[in-house]
């Protein structure tokens, strides 16, 4: 008999099992649990090992064919789960032998849950030896939980063996005499919470998101970024895709006309994916090109040119000469990019005609975890403005009317009402927070009660002087203000004023609610505010901080005990770092610890070295660094321009919190591979230095050489520049300017 003879008789002879367990992460698991997001894309993988027996009770090997029978079941009714990967019509629970690209992560699924993951001791315990295991991925949309077994057909599929035995103790797989196998699975959903939009992007004082400079500026056009990430506990999530539907890959743009007389007359933006460094969909149609007209024929509408002819310009082409990349390209954030000019322009599709502005787009997001992020695009005043809101309310994002109340019965009263800041300063940059802390006491026919959640969505914040005007909540990006300043339930993560101090707030039997206030530029108007809160009941009646209470009859009147006017808080203009504030620190990127302070100490012919960029305050403290990006996002310098000198220096850059070097690839960088960071700098920017021998000056023309503009946002949320250079007559000295 041949060896092919003798497998193919040891696969077909099975008749029973000796080992069968279904399990999440080891087989001493009888029953375990495994969390995952109910977003039908994320996957969990469930383990199944099984050992087959003949009719001697000799352990024999399962074919291919055997395996694939093995179903998923319910572990109470019994019923199978659907085998689909079909997602445009996902089951509420189903299961494939194909894995996705999306990562399972329990950790971030707990935090989801504002949960702490299982703290039961894990038996690690491997599957008993000469079994087959084989690994089967769950998806689910369901928001209840399912506890789920597995069964195998018998030979000739009259029946079934299964690990659903309940009420039978099978500590180990094997069943015990009677082969009563007992495992299971429970499948715990989770939904991702919505997020507001602050937590999608950075954004400018005016509500704006926040630009950088890309680029060169050497033709009437020009482009600036905008950075869209998903931050979730205070770190960012990578991204898989975005896309203008929730499935598939359509494109998403938009283009505007503005004023004669604005810096840009016209905004064209574009996109990439999630990492990647150049634009798709670009122009998106029935964008197909612009035409560039002259002072003659300033009208909009098609016309004969009046003496010149008017010039054809194609947007993709327009992005090669002014930009040529997406320069802040991450795998944590989607970058979208405004094209924008200083010459009035025609928007027109592939025939030649007029084509409208576009002043809105939808674009969903999806990050590596599976869960999808609905955002909407739009533009602001101007053409070179991009404002981003969140599709989906969050509940911290409602700044308009008050929730209408339910009717409640009985009589409801405020016993106590106090407030108190944390806070007193914050810079004017419209990211810094001041907190503020409200505590009350509500009774209902005498007894203590919470708030109820309409009550807690009715709280307003007002300038104490002006009852009737409140300041607008703007967790969903800072698209208004009060003569400058806004409220918000959420905190931005900024650290505070460092000459801050406040109060605490009361404490008691009540509850104790949290708000914060900002203020931006125009907050100049009112430096100082002294602010009240107003609480309105669910039976009409209103509680002001400043005394005044109106009951649900309408009557009016004062109450000294409500009266502070003690909460004020005070803006200042942000504070401005010069040159001389920026400090750089130099050492090897792939080991030692030694220092080169300011950049300037020469190195080897070869290297690779991080300097790393941060702010000191006059005493030395260092002042934190939130974000970073550099325009070009990178630069190459010889000591001379000798033709044959070929050891020159370049850079790249890692934004803090990111592992990511961002490189320019107008930049040459020679034959030796280009170093990676293993790790992120947290709190400080990070230049990557490195030195070559290979990169004969002769060979490049016009290389990008510097200077190296510099955006920050530090850690009070102001926005800082400065300019990295390297200095004449050396090799590798870098200097701040």
């Amino acid at each position: 008999m041949s060896s092919k003879d003798s497998k193919d008789q040891t696969e077909a002879a099975w008749k029973s099992l000796i080992y069968f367990r279904i399990y999440k992460d080891f087989a001493g698991e009888s029953h375990s649990t495994a969390r995952l997001f109910n977003n039908t894309r994320q996957q969990c993988a469930i383990r199944i090992s099984i050992i087959a027996a003949n009719e001697f009770d000799s352990p024999v090997q399962l074919s291919e064919a055997d395996l694939r029978t093995i179903e998923l079941i319910e572990y109470i009714s019994n019923q199978p789960l659907p085998r689909s990967d079909d997602l445009a019509n996902h089951q509420a629970y189903q299961y494939t032998s194909n894995q996705r690209d999306y990562v399972w992560d329990e950790t971030i699924i707990a935090e989801a849950q504002d949960d702490v993951p299982d703290a039961t001791a894990q038996m690690a315990v491997e599957p008993r030896q000469g079994a087959q295991t084989i690994q089967l991925f769950v998806s689910t949309k369901a928001t209840s939980r399912l506890q789920i077994a597995a069964r195998i057909p018998l030979p000739g599929g009259a029946a079934y063996i299964s690990t659903n035995h309940l009420g039978f103790d099978d500590t180990d797989g094997t069943g015990g005499p009677n082969k009563l196998f007992n495992s299971s699975v429970l499948l715990q959903p989770a939904t991702f919470p919505t997020l507001p939009a602050s937590e999608y992007g950075e954004f400018a004082s005016d509500g704006t998101l926040l630009p950088f400079d890309v680029g060169n500026r050497e033709n009437f056009y020009w482009a600036k970024e905008h950075h869209i990430h998903v931050r979730f506990n205070g770190r960012l999530l990578p991204l898989k895709s975005v896309s203008a539907t929730p499935t598939g890959s359509a494109g998403f743009a938009v283009y505007k006309q503005g004023g004669y007389f604005d810096d840009a007359r016209w905004g064209i933006s574009y996109y990439g994916q999630p990492g990647a460094t150049q634009p798709e969909h670009l122009p998106l149609p029935p964008l197909n090109k612009v035409e560039q007209y002259f002072a003659g024929n300033p009208s909009r509408k098609a016309s004969k040119p009046l003496g010149r002819q008017n010039n054809i310009y194609f947007p993709l082409d327009m992005f090669k000469r002014c930009a040529g990349r997406i320069e802040g390209a991450a795998s944590t954030r989607v970058v979208v990019g405004l094209i924008m000019g200083n010459l009035s322009v025609r928007f027109l599709n592939a025939t030649g005609q007029q084509v409208p502005d576009k002043t809105n787009a939808a674009l969903h997001i999806v990050d590596e975890y599976g869960n999808a992020h609905a955002l909407s695009l739009t533009f602001g005043t101007k053409a070179n403005q991009l404002r981003l809101t969140a599709a989906r309310a969050h509940p911290s994002d409602e700044i308009d009317a008050p929730i209408s109340p339910e009717p409640r019965a009985g009589d409801w009263f405020l016993q106590r009402m106090n407030a108190s800041i944390e806070q007193t300063r914050l810079y004017r940059n419209g990211r810094q927070q001041a907190t503020v802390r409200l505590y009350v006491e509500a009774e209902l026919d005498g007894v203590l009660v919470k708030l109820t959640e309409q009550e807690r969505q009715n709280i307003r914040l007002f300038n104490y002087y002006e009852e009737d005007t409140m300041l607008p909540f703007t967790d969903d990006g800072p698209s208004s203000s009060y003569k400058g300043w806004s409220a918000q339930r959420r905190h931005r993560g900024y650290e505070p004023h460092p000459l801050a101090t406040g109060t605490d707030a009361r404490q008691g039997p009540g509850e104790t609610l949290t708000f914060h206030v900002s203020a931006d530029d125009l907050a100049a108007e009112l430096n100082t505010l002294t602010l009240a809160f107003a609480v309105k009941g669910d039976d009409g009646s209103t509680w002001r901080s400043n005394g005044w209470i109106t009951r649900p009859t309408g009557d009016r009147y004062f109450a000294a005990a409500f009266n502070n006017g003690s909460l004020t808080v005070t803006s200042e203009p942000p504070r401005q770092y010069t040159a001389e504030s920026f400090r750089l620190d130099r050492r090897p990127l792939a080991g030692t610890s030694a220092t080169r302070s300011k950049a300037k100490k020469s190195a080897a012919p070869i290297f690779d070295d991080m300097v790393t960029l941060s702010i000191a305050e006059p005493g030395g403290q260092l002042v934190n660094i939130r974000q970073m990006t550099c325009a070009p996002a990178g630069m190459i310098h010889w000591i001379n321009n000798l033709p044959v000198t070929s050891n020159p220096c370049f850079t790249g850059y890692a934004s803090p919190g990111e592992s990511q070097v961002h490189w320019n690839p107008e930049v040459p960088k020679g034959s030796r591979p280009l170093p990676t960071l293993s790790s992120p700098e947290a709190t400080k920017g990070m230049i990557l230095l490195c030195g070559r021998i290979d990169i004969p000056r002769a060979d490049h023309a016009n290389p990008p050489r510097g200077p190296m503009t510099v955006n920050l946002i530090d850690a009070y949320g102001s926005s800082q520049t400065c300019r990295i250079v390297f200095l004449e007559g050396t090799r590798d000295e870098l200097d701040v300017r």
